[in-house]
Parts: structure tokens; C-alpha cells; sequence
């Protein structure tokens, strides 16, 4: 009886080291190419973000920065939406420079990613623009 044959040996990769090698360049998460689903985002969404730093890109690619001031819900008599959501609405500050008009802009988040906003100019004073977007 011939003796057993040993069994092959399985090639393994060597482990990956724990801290980049210098010179490589760090892997840098690309934005989604789907934006946020609206339909989701409620008061609960934004009440813990404001203080939080959005920003709004233009249809030129422009970057606008804006600070989350206001989240608040809607008045009791507009009643929840067909979605079952309360409307609410969400007061923004940015620069005074160069105001943004009214329009949608795709506004991105570090938190939430990014998504289409309409927002409206609502008020400029020496501190900068606010602006507000309503979620019905």
C-alpha cells in the first residue's frame, strides 16, 4: 500500500497592513450618485443637526456655504401629508456675499449625503442671507 499524498498547501495573501504605506494615496469615499430620498426626512432628521454646517452647488458647480439654524415643525392645522409626515421647515444662513435665488440647489451633508432643495431668500441683513425650505 503506497503511502498517503500530502495535500496541497492553499496559496494565502499576505495581510494588508493596518496604516497606509507612505506614499499611497488614502481611499477617499465618493459621494453617492443617488441623492437622498426626500420622502424620508422628517423633523426628527434636522432638529439634531442645526448648528450643522450644508452646502448648496449651483447648476455651475458654484459651492455655497450654509449653517442649519431652525428646524421647525409646522403648525398643527397643516396636518400630516399623504406620506404620514408632519410638514416642517428649516431656516438656513449663508454669506451675505453674492445671495443665492430662489431655486433648487443640490445641498450636501457629511451626515446625510446630498439631495435637491428647493430654499428661498428670505431675509439679508449685515450678518448674511437666510434662506428657508418648507417640507409639506
Amino acid at each position: 500500500m503506497a503511502p498517503p499524498r500530502p495535500r496541497p498547501v492553499a496559496a494565502t495573501r499576505p495581510a494588508r497592513p493596518a496604516t497606509p504605506t507612505p506614499g499611497a494615496s488614502a481611499r477617499i469615499p465618493k459621494p453617492s450618485p443617488r441623492p437622498a430620498n426626500l420622502a424620508k426626512f422628517t423633523h426628527e432628521t434636522f432638529a439634531g443637526r442645526v448648528g450643522e454646517h450644508f452646502e448648496a452647488i449651483d447648476e455651475h458647480g458654484g459651492k455655497h456655504a450654509l449653517v442649519l439654524n431652525q428646524c421647525e415643525p409646522g403648525p398643527l392645522g397643516w396636518g400630516a401629508t399623504a406620506r404620514g409626515r408632519r410638514p416642517f421647515s428649516l431656516q438656513f444662513s449663508g454669506p451675505g456675499e453674492s445671495p443665492l435665488s430662489q431655486g433648487t440647489y443640490r445641498i450636501q451633508h457629511a451626515g446625510l449625503g446630498w439631495f435637491p432643495l428647493f430654499i428661498v431668500p428670505r431675509a439679508r441683513d449685515a450678518s448674511g442671507t437666510r434662506y428657508e425650505a418648507v417640507f409639506g
